[in-house]
C-alpha cells in the first residue's frame, strides 16, 4: 500500500482563490481557480473544481481499483479468463502502480 493521507478527502474553500483538498483537519493541497477574483459560486463552475473533485476522490478510486484487482486476479488464477479479463487486469495494475507512485 502506498503511503498517503487516509481518506475520505473533502473539498473546502479558502475564501479567496483556491479549493482546498482536506482530510480531517489537514489540508492536502490547494487547487487554484482560473479567475483570480471569482466568487465561490463561480469557482464551482470552473475547471479547478473538476480537478479538486478528482483529487478528493483519489483515496476512493485507489481502494476501488485495489478491490477490483484482487477479485479479477482471483478469477484469472482460477482460469475464469478471457482476453478481455487479461486486459482489465493489466489496466488495473498500471493504474494502481501510478496511484502508488511505482
Amino acid at each position: 500500500m502506498s503511503k498517503h493521507t487516509p481518506g475520505p478527502w473533502t473539498i473546502g474553500h479558502d475564501g479567496y482563490n483556491a479549493n482546498l483538498i482536506c482530510a480531517e483537519d489537514a489540508t492536502i493541497c490547494s487547487v487554484y481557480r482560473i479567475w483570480s477574483n471569482a466568487t465561490v459560486a463561480e469557482c464551482a463552475k470552473c475547471a479547478g473544481m473538476g480537478d479538486a473533485r478528482l483529487i478528493a476522490a483519489a483515496p476512493d478510486l485507489l481502494e476501488a481499483c485495489e478491490a477490483a484487482h484482487t477479485e479479477l486476479l482471483f478469477l484469472h488464477q482460477n482460469h475464469v479468463t478471457a482476453r478481455r479479463l487479461d486486459l482489465i487486469i493489466q489496466k488495473l495494475r498500471g493504474a494502481l502502480a501510478k496511484a502508488e507512485g511505482k
